[in-house]
Parts: structure tokens; sequence; C-alpha cells
């Protein structure tokens, strides 16, 4: 297929949230799936991206500074019979918007917390309906996500923790081990690291096992990289605070090959990255 055919099915998709962690983690997911993403913390914000490039779809929180959802809405409405010019799915935490917006032309509704499969789902169906294709097929997937694997004599890791203290704890921990040590401070980082770098185990530190919390979103758009999708996820604590049986089970059935330690004490880390390694060498291929 040649580049500009790949590159005409990559559809562009605009973000409006005032949560960073939504256009972030969301966007970086989308992406992973072929699409061009473009986010705005509002909908003054997103007007002017609109004026620069037309999306192909929208996917609009309603509550946001300076223009909430229904002004934009309005914005991009047509005069003549009120429907917007780009097909748009609302995303929402507060399941009185859908009625609200009953009378809107919009092509669906997204409730936070949401799981991201089915997100792409409600992307793929919109698209489908307004242009007669979905998701990228994976030779339209940007190049980098095709990359080989780096050669490496050492065992690696990826930790995902923004603590600088805590955070250089563990990597000399881990460095002291004969292992390498990759770091991430932010999602960007985490969900880039995760497919590029390609650990053979993840540690991130959790605040809450709650399905709404970042890193719980996190943990899924690590998911949707395609080479961190089976790799394994230690969740650490950031005390000793251990975590409800049933948040744990809970998260185990969402977030595959995923473990839940009872400390995030480095060399508790360490014990647990080479039971993993262990475990991995004992499964036959």
């Amino acid at each position: 297929m040649s580049s500009m055919a790949s590159a005409s099915k990559r559809k562009n998709i605009l973000i409006v949230d005032d949560e960073p962690e939504i256009r972030e983690v969301v966007g970086m997911m989308l992406s992973e799936h072929g699409y061009r993403i473009r986010a705005a913390a509002d909908g003054v914000e997103a007007l002017e991206i609109i004026k620069e490039k037309a999306p192909d779809l929208i996917l609009l929180d309603m509550n946001m500074p300076r223009m909430g959802g229904v002004v934009f809405y309005h914005n991009i409405a047509n005069t003549y019979d009120g429907s917007p010019r780009y097909p748009v799915l609302v995303i929402t935490g507060r399941t009185t918007l859908e009625q609200l917006f009953k009378d809107f032309k919009v092509d669906g509704f997204i409730s936070k917390p949401f799981n991201f499969d089915d997100l792409l789902a409600a992307v793929e169906r919109t698209l489908e309906k307004h242009y007669g294709e979905s998701s990228p097929s994976q030779a339209d997937v940007p190049p980098q996500a095709e990359l080989t694997k780096p050669s490496r004599k050492n065992p690696r890791v990826l930790v995902i923790d923004a603590n600088e203290d805590r955070f250089h704890g563990i990597v000399i921990s881990f460095m002291n081990s004969g292992y390498e040590v990759i770091g991430a401070k932010n999602d960007r980082m985490a969900v880039h690291s995760a497919g590029l770098d390609e650990p053979d185990v993840i540690f991130m530190k959790i605040k809450t096992l709650k399905p709404e919390s970042k890193e719980w979103m996190l943990a899924a758009a690590i998911r949707q990289v395609r080479k961190a999708a089976c790799t394994p996820i230690v969740f650490y604590p950031e005390g000793h605070d251990p975590f409800s049986a049933a948040d744990v089970t809970r998260l185990l059935e969402e977030i595959p090959a995923s473990r839940v330690l009872s400390s995030g004490d480095p060399d508790l880390l360490v014990r647990e990255f080479e039971n993993l390694l262990n475990s991995a060498k004992q499964t036959p291929a």
C-alpha cells in the first residue's frame, strides 16, 4: 500500500476534555490503533484547532472551563437543522447529560469511567456510519509501532513512578542486581516506553484500585500497545496500606497478566521481578 493511500485512511479525531489524563491516555490508545489525534482542554481551544483542520470525529466532554460542551456544540452546528458539521461522541460522567442531549444530533454517549474497548467500538461504529470505514489496517499504523525488539544482554524493567526519592531507590535496587531499568514519570513516557523499549516486566505505583483512577486507565492504555499486550504489570501501593481483596480481584480480572504487591519496597520489587523471570523460563514456548 502506498504511503499516500495509507495516510488517507488514518482518520483525524479531536478529543475535547479538560482532564489532561483523559486527553493523554485516550489519545495515546487511539494513536496505537492508527488514528491521528488532536486534543483541546475546552471548547475555545477546540474551535481554534478546527480552523486549522476539520476533524473526522470529535470526542466531546461536557463540563469544561471557558466554553463547555453545549456551547461548543452550538458553535459547530449547522444553522438550518442544528446537526453538527462533524460526527460527535459525547463523553460524560453524568448520566443525566445523556437525557439533556437526547434532542441533539450526536452519534452516541460514553460514560466515565469507560472501558477502552467500548470507546474504540463506538469510534469504529461512528466512522463506519459516516465514512464507510472504521479502524485503519495494521499496515496503516504509524511506523514506530513496527520497530523490531531491541537487542540486550540483561533483563529489562520499566518503573512508572513520579516520586523522585522512591523511584531512585527502586532504580538503585534493580541496577545493583544487574538489571536494566527504564523510568517513566508521566503517562506519555510510560506508554511510549512500554511499546518502544519492550520491558520484560512493568512496575507501576498505584494510589487506588478503583476503575476510574488515572493509574487504571494508564494500565489499560499500555495493554492496547501491541508489543506490551502480554507484558506482566506489577502494581505496588504508595505506602504500606493493603488494598481490599475485592479491589485486587477486580483489577486482576480487568488488567490481564497483572499482579498486586503489598508494598513498594525496592527489594520486594526485585524479588517479584526475578520470580516472574524464572516463571517465564519454565513456561514451555
